[in-house]
């Protein structure tokens, strides 16, 4: 009885989230490409006392950069890192699947996944994973720069309505940044919220200036 229920669920969130993604596709193709939502070149270099700098990227991700839409960053502060991807989701990138499926597909064990708000007011999905000896904290959002979520459907489904209801016509962006748990995780945590403060300051979040304002407005639920 227990496996035919955990098959149920399964089955259940493949089909919502196959839902999701054909939504999505359907209102691109009739739509069109969505407008930037916010302007990644803003994401600066030197956030506070950490130095940027750029990883390598495949051929398809390198346009993407270069396009505005995709940027790929390790920060560095004495001897402390932190990763910074944000992904602009338009066109191909709409593809892209839930972060919890990205990091369990690329072999981490999932041992905690919870959200909650920051200091600096930036509402965050925290995932503890774990690759042999290597443990991760990841903290992820998106965001459209006036609407924020937490949830990888929920976004989806706020992207395909503001499309067809004309209320936002702005691509979302997925923000995730990480780093290796070395001393203890409260130590890792602070490390974050302090970047994640700093990223916050520069206004990156927001839309772009000049953009007029949208209606849709919703918090985020654990879908994701």
């Amino acid at each position: 009885m227990e496996a035919e229920r955990r098959l149920k669920q399964v089955q259940t969130i493949f089909l919502v989230l196959l839902a999701a993604v054909v939504l999505v596709l359907w209102v691109d193709f009739n739509q069109g490409k969505p407008v930037s939502g916010i302007d990644l070149s803003l994401i600066p270099e030197k956030v506070g006392n950490w130095e940027g700098i750029e990883l390598p990227k495949g051929d398809e991700d390198q346009k993407r950069a270069e396009a505005g839409d995709f940027v790929l960053r390790k920060y560095t502060s004495h001897e402390d890192f932190i990763y910074l991807v944000a992904i602009q989701e338009r066109g191909s990138r709409h593809r892209v699947h839930s972060p919890l499926n990205c990091y369990t597909g690329s072999g981490w064990n999932l041992l905690e996944k919870r959200e909650f708000t920051l200091h600096s007011g930036v509402q965050i999905r925290r995932l503890l994973v774990q690759k042999a000896d290597t443990y991760r904290l990841v903290y992820y959002w998106f965001t459209d720069g006036t609407n924020h979520s937490t949830g990888f459907l929920e976004h989806l489904f706020l992207y395909a309505k503001g499309m067809m209801t004309g209320g936002n016509d702005a691509a979302w962006v997925y923000f995730d940044v990480s780093t290796d748990v070395t001393e203890s995780i409260e130590k890792t945590e602070a490390l974050m919220t302090a970047f994640i403060g700093g990223l916050k300051h520069q206004r990156l979040f927001e839309r772009e200036p000049g953009r007029p304002p949208r209606s849709l407005n919703r918090s985020s639920r654990n879908n994701g």
